[in-house]
């Protein structure tokens, strides 16, 4: 979905990270959630691309609505599943504790 932008932690901020091109592995350029990409072979529209993101027109992190809501959705999400992993390991705890003390009687 956010292509070269990485998850921090678990609350909804995305950090843009220098990225690699898959194809040649050259440093490429951030652009943020609304760049369309030309198709692969299509040279006109790559050069139209490229002198646009020269002159910063297309560059936006702003996230559609549909695309702030997903996030939100698996924000919440992700915080639920670290709740109960943190529950599950206090409660693991107290079942080795109790084990431990049932085994020296």
């Amino acid at each position: 979905m956010l292509g070269n932008q990485r998850r921090m932690g678990v609350s909804s901020t995305y950090v843009l990270i220098p990225c690699k091109c898959p194809g040649c592995e050259e440093m490429g350029q951030p652009v943020g959630t609304t760049f369309k990409a030309p198709r692969r072979k299509n040279m006109k529209d790559w050069k139209q691309a490229v002198e646009t993101l020269e002159k910063g027109e297309i560059i936006s992190y702003c996230f559609s609505k549909d695309e702030e809501a997903e996030v939100s959705r698996d924000t919440i999400h992700e915080n639920e599943r670290m709740k109960g992993k943190r529950e599950w390991k206090m409660e693991k705890k107290g079942r080795i504790k109790m084990l431990k003390t049932s085994g020296e009687n």
